[in-house]
Order: C-alpha cells, then structure tokens, then sequence
C-alpha cells in the first residue's frame, strides 16, 4: 500500500529577483495544473501543491530574513521518485522558478544531477503531516470517482419503480461486471491488514512505554511515601522519590514564566491584506491557508515545540490517519514546517470556508491548537499550555489572519477537485460495496450512498 508524504523547498530568494519571481508565480496560479512554466498535472501522484513567497522580515536578534521561496507537494509514494520525477519532467520549469533564488546552479551548470542537489540541500523536513486517510492515492480517488458516476448515469437511465433494493445492487453489480473499464471494482481492495497492524503495535507500544515511564517516575515515589522500609530494602530506589516532581514543578515554572512573558498580538491586519489573503477563499469546493510565523525566543520553546510536533506527528501516522483529526473531518493534508531563523510555517488544504475551519478547531480541539501554536509568538495568552489560548475564539481567528500569507500557487489534482473528504470517504465505501454480499438492509444504506 502506497503512503502519502510530503516535499519541502525552502530557498531565499535574490532580492533584485522577487518582483520577477512573483510576476512569474501570478502567470503561473490561473492555471497552476497544465500552465507553462512547471504544470502539476504532469505528475499524476500529487494530490496538492503550491508555490508561497514568505515575505521579507526581521528576526529576534533584529536580522534581516530575505523573502523566501517555498514548494510545498503532497504525493503518493517515496520522496526519491518524486524528486526524480521533478527532475526528470520539469527541470526547465525549475530553472525559471527557483532561478530567482540563492544557491540555484548558474545556467552553464544545470542539469538534472545539478538540479537534484539543489533540491536535496533545500529540502526542509516536516515535523508534523496529516493525511486524512492514508493509503488513499491519487489514482484510487479517480477510479472510485468514476465508478460513481458511472454507477449514477446508469441508474438515471432506467426507471426503477417497484424494483426492490437487492434487484438494483444485483443489476448494478451486472453492470459493472460487463463494462471493461470498471473490472478493477470487482477486485478486492488492496488489504490494509498490515498497514494497520504495524500502526496498531506503534500504539501499543507507546502506550506501553508511557506506563512504564510514568511507573517509573511516579508509582515508585508513591510506594516508598507508602512503605518507607522500601528505601532500606532498596536504597537506590531513593533517587526516584523527588525527581519527577522536582522536574515537574520546575518545568510548569518555567512554562508560566515564559506564557507571563508573551505579549499576544491582538491587532486586526490591515484592510488590504485582509483582501488579498480573502479574495480566493471560498470560491470552489476545498480551500486553503499559508501561515507564518516566528517561535517565542528561548531554547526551551524551541525544544518544546519540537516535542510536541513529533508526539502530534506519531498521533498523526499511527491514530489519526483514517479520515479525521480528532473529531475534525474536513481536512486533507496538513502540515507544520520549523525552519531557520525561529520560524514555522502552517499549511493546509480543507473544505468549506475559513470560518467554518476555524470554528471546528475552536469548538472542537482549542487544546490542540494551544499545545503547538502556543509556542510561537504573540499567541493569545494560554495558561499551562493548553488552558486558555484559541479558546477566545476571536482572538484566534485575528492572530491567523494577521499570520495569514499569501498562497502565489496553488494545486489540487484533478479527481479530487469538488469533492470533500467526505465524498472521498462515500466513494470508497461504494466500491467496497460492489464486492460484498448485501442483505436487504445492507442493500438500501448503499444506495443511499450513491
């Protein structure tokens, strides 16, 4: 079973070069899957991608940060071959975008050896991806959509009056079978067994691990509290008994002098930018957001949130990959990047409008934009990390739109186009049903489905 990953380019951009750059990244939106310069739709293994120029600021220690250049894709199989299909297809089209930046090979130097290098130095790791179901490539989305609509135009053609539910699965069934380009639906579905077992054993052992780490730190100081004789019958034991709660004390102190000490933004953007960030928002099915921002100073924050993303990631592969994330369905691909300078940058691609994506993290998981967002800087203020925080709901939404960036390209695969994660979720569910025996009952809920 094929995985979904992602791809990072993070290049500065050559200050003389940007007005060009974004003239070319303007050319390029209008038609981001077949246009001329690098067309997305030549690569049928990504689901979603864009181009967004980071915008020139200043760091903490007051250094100036060039405007950078990003290539975000979502992709179905390894990082290699896609790479080598970037390459490969579109090495011409990566002279003209990333010509414009630092580091990229003059142009008596390029060739695809060159260009991979390039490639390869700049690319930046994610630290958190979420897939909404994974396992689910670009090539199923198409063949599921098209049965579908096959399966629909078929039944809009008859008049089904008096036929019972079974009649009509088992004439669906008859037609499938005769038409040649839907043979693959009579198949069985790739078994995701072992896909999920290797995530369920992930779990386990986590799970198994933190008993005994909480074992360790906190049922043993509670059992020599208890039974002080322990200490005598095992003196080492003693050297566990104020550690976790000396570490504990200490780290919570630390956590609430360094939230005390943020200063949260609470200023509304300016009209024109709230326009420009507006102006593509809910125009089609799905949507999407580009944010940037700078973590509080401090190694602490820095280390913390570099915690937090790789617990949230390991909860992304292992828990959250079969169509939602904690309870919010409508989200596709999601990612958080940590790059240099103190800077992180949030992208994601959604259904629905902006404001409904953001009320669904509001109402249902402000704690888990706290834990992450909380680190970076001018946050609305939190309180122990997840108390307080994206919980002012108004708060929130103006510290987005104020971290909102510009998206100068941006790419959704053609199967996917109009269809929510929930759609996807339906199509995949009406080709199970081709395959399995149906009671009566069974028989009516997938019709409803189509």
């Amino acid at each position: 079973m094929l995985d979904q990953e992602s791809l990072n380019v993070v290049a500065h951009v050559r200050r003389s070069h940007l007005a060009g750059l974004e003239t070319l990244l303007e050319s390029m939106s209008p038609d981001p899957g077949g246009n001329g310069t690098l067309p997305f739709e030549s690569f049928p293994n990504i689901h979603f991608a864009r181009f967004v120029v980071l915008p020139e600021s200043v760091d903490h220690r007051g250094n100036g940060v060039p405007p950078t250049l990003v290539l975000a894709t979502n992709f179905d199989g390894g990082l290699r071959a896609h790479l080598g299909d970037l390459v490969r297809v579109a090495g011409k089209g990566l002279d003209e975008v990333f010509g414009h930046c630092e580091d990229y090979p003059s142009p008596d130097k390029r060739s695809e050896a060159s260009r991979m290098s390039f490639l390869q130095a700049h690319r930046v790791k994610t630290n958190t991806l979420f897939v909404n179901t994974r396992g689910r490539t670009v090539e199923q989305v198409a063949r599921e959509r098209s049965l579908r609509e096959t399966i629909q135009a078929f039944l809009s053609s008859r008049d089904w009056s008096g036929v019972s539910a079974l009649e009509v699965v088992d004439a669906i069934k008859a037609f499938v079978r005769e038409e040649p380009k839907l043979g693959w639906a009579l198949e069985p579905p790739e078994s995701a067994f072992g896909f999920r077992l290797i995530r369920t054993l992930k779990l386990v052992g986590f799970a198994l691990g933190a008993l005994a780490l909480t074992a360790a730190l906190f049922v043993f100081p509670l059992l020599i509290f208890v039974y002080p004789q322990l200490m005598y019958d095992f003196p080492f034991l003693i050297l566990f008994f104020p550690l976790p709660w000396v570490g504990l004390i200490l780290f919570l102190a630390i956590l609430r002098f360094h939230e005390l000490k943020n200063i949260p933004d609470d200023f509304r953007p300016p009209n024109d930018r709230l326009r420009e960030n507006e102006s593509p928002e809910d125009i089609g099915t799905h949507n999407q957001v580009s944010t940037i921002g700078f973590l509080q100073k401090g190694l602490f924050r820095r280390g913390l949130v570099r915690i937090i993303l790789c617990l949230v990631n390991f909860g992304t592969e292992n828990l959250f990959y079969r169509g939602h994330l904690a309870g919010v369905d409508t989200i596709h691909f999601a990612r958080w990047v940590m790059i240099e300078r103190g800077r992180v940058f949030f992208f994601s691609n959604y259904d629905g409008s902006l404001e409904s994506y953001n009320d669904d993290f509001v109402d249902r998981i402000p704690y888990g934009l706290n834990l992450i967002f909380s680190n970076a800087q001018g946050w609305p203020r939190t309180r122990f990390l997840i108390f307080g925080g994206a919980r002012d709901g108004q708060a929130f939404k103006l510290y987005l739109r104020d971290h909102q960036i510009r998206t100068h390209v941006w790419y959704v695969a053609p199967p996917n186009r109009g269809l929510t994660a929930a759609n996807l979720a339906r199509n995949t569910k009406i080709r199970a049903g081709i395959g399995r025996q149906l009671n009566a009952a069974q028989a009516a809920a997938w019709l409803r489905l189509l």
